[in-house]
Order: structure tokens, then sequence, then C-alpha cells
């Protein structure tokens, strides 16, 4: 998970970012926090996106392989590359700067939903990670 803080500089038209990153198992407490501090900070010209990345090709991610405990990182179609992640940043989430960005897109629904229906979203996750451990081994990840 990685959160975007965009604000201008003062007496300049430049702007200053801040990039924030943690382990997406944390996103649903950072999510409520990012939705607070945009709605907040908008009126003084501060724009902050939450954005979602699924697994990026990372030394962290080589880690977590084979790791039970991150089954779920690698439940994805693959892992995103770190240019993937950078180019959303740098284009549709710096032009557009909408409140949260998911990659791949379709995880925006699943994020959605899993806020909406825990319990559901908690049973499918079992299921989730079973996929995640037969991924261990995936040259997708």
């Amino acid at each position: 998970m990685s959160g975007r803080v965009t604000a201008p500089a003062p007496r300049t038209s430049q702007s200053t970012s801040i990039q924030i990153s943690a382990d997406d198992s944390i996103v649903r407490l950072h999510r409520g926090f990012s939705i607070a501090a945009a709605g907040g900070l908008k009126p003084h010209g501060i724009a902050v996106t939450l954005v979602g990345p699924a697994a990026v090709k990372t030394d962290m991610l080589e880690q977590q392989r084979g790791d039970a405990n991150a089954a779920l990182t690698f439940t994805g179609k693959r892992a995103l590359t770190p240019e993937e992640v950078s180019e959303a940043i740098l284009g549709p989430v710096l032009k557009h700067r909408p409140i949260e960005y998911f990659l791949p897109r379709s995880d925006e629904f699943l994020g959605k939903f899993s806020n909406v229906f825990p319990k559901t979203f908690l049973k499918l996750a079992a299921r989730a990670k079973k996929k995640g451990e037969k991924n261990f081994e995936s040259k997708k990840y």
C-alpha cells in the first residue's frame, strides 16, 4: 500500500510530494486514515491518494516467497514491476488525484467489497491463501 501526499510549496507553483509505503496486510487500517486525511486536507490545497498495488517484484517479495503468512501476497495473476507502479503514480494518479487507486485496477472492486462484506471476504481469503501457496513457485512472481 502506498499513500501519496502532494501539496503546493509555499509561494511557488511547484508541489511537494511525500510517498508512504506499507505492507498490503494493513491497507484497511490506512484506508480510513487516507479518506479522512483527503477530506480534511482538501480545503488546504493538499491532495491525498491511497495507492494500493498488488504484489510488486522486489527483494522484499522474494523474502516472502514460501512464507505461509505471506501467501495472500501471491494470489494475483502476477507481480507488478516497480516501473508499473511508478508509471501509475506519475501518470493517472498525479493527473487525476483520485482518493484511491488500485493496481491492477480490478483490485479496486475487491478492496471495496472486503470493507462492505468482511465475513464473506474472510471466507474467500482462506481459499485465496491456498492459491497463493501454489503460486510460491510461479515465475510470474
